[in-house]
C-alpha cells in the first residue's frame, strides 16, 4: 500500500482555541501543521518549512489577514504556494476581492467541521 504524502499546512490564526482545534484534527489526519499569527511568522515558516498550503484567517490581532495576503502576493508567494482564505468573514464581494489579491479559494470556517477539512485540503492539493 502506497504511503500518503504528509502535506505541510501553515495555519495563520491567532485564536488559541481555533489553533488547537484545527491543529489537533489535521495532525490526527496526517498533516504536519505550523502556526503563525503575523507576516513575520508566516515568512519564517515559509522559508524553513516550505508548506504545501497556507490557511489564512482574516481577523488577526496585530495585522489583518488581508494585509498578510497582500504582502504574500507582492512577494509572489501566492504564485508558488496556494493561499486559501479560511475565515468566518464572508460576502461574495469580499470573496472576489481576496481571489484578486492572490488567494486561490475562500473557505468559510462555518462550512466545514474540523474533521471534514482534511478531505477538502487533500482534494485541493491533489
Amino acid at each position: 500500500m502506497a504511503k500518503q504524502k504528509q502535506y505541510k499546512i501553515l495555519l495563520v490564526e491567532d485564536d488559541p482555541d481555533q489553533v488547537l482545534m484545527y491543529r489537533t484534527q489535521l495532525e490526527i489526519d496526517g498533516f504536519k501543521v505550523f502556526n503563525a499569527k503575523t507576516f513575520r511568522g508566516v515568512q519564517d515558516i515559509l522559508v524553513k518549512e516550505k508548506p504545501d498550503l497556507v490557511l489564512l484567517d482574516l481577523v488577526l490581532g496585530e495585522e489583518s489577514g488581508e494585509d498578510i495576503l497582500k504582502k504574500l502576493s507582492d512577494k509572489h508567494v501566492t504564485d508558488v504556494i496556494p493561499v486559501v482564505v479560511f475565515s468566518n468573514l464572508r460576502s461574495d464581494k469580499d470573496e472576489r476581492k481576496y481571489i484578486k489579491l492572490g488567494a486561490r479559494e475562500y473557505w468559510p470556517k462555518t462550512k466545514y467541521l474540523p474533521r471534514q477539512l482534511s478531505d477538502v485540503i487533500r482534494r485541493f492539493l491533489s
